[in-house]
């Protein structure tokens, strides 16, 4: 998970004014503070928490993905 936060922030950074990328530097860097929030939110289901946090943090590389075959 510590790499996969590093690559949010790297992305996030590096796609600031990408022709075609408009909002989705934002996304990249709001994704950890969004996943953390929906692990506090679900932290009364205890394991659910964890697997929320998962597919936070798995869901950027879907949109990035989509994004990427969009624009292929």
């Amino acid at each position: 998970m510590l790499g996969s936060a590093v690559a949010f922030v790297a992305g996030g950074l590096a796609l600031r004014g990408a022709p075609g990328w408009k909002g989705y530097w934002l996304y990249s860097l709001l994704n950890i503070p969004l996943a953390v929030a929906v692990a506090a939110a679900l932290s009364p289901f205890g394991q659910v928490a964890f697997y929320g946090l998962v597919t936070v943090l798995l869901a950027w590389f879907a949109v990035m993905g989509l994004r990427l075959r969009q624009l292929a």
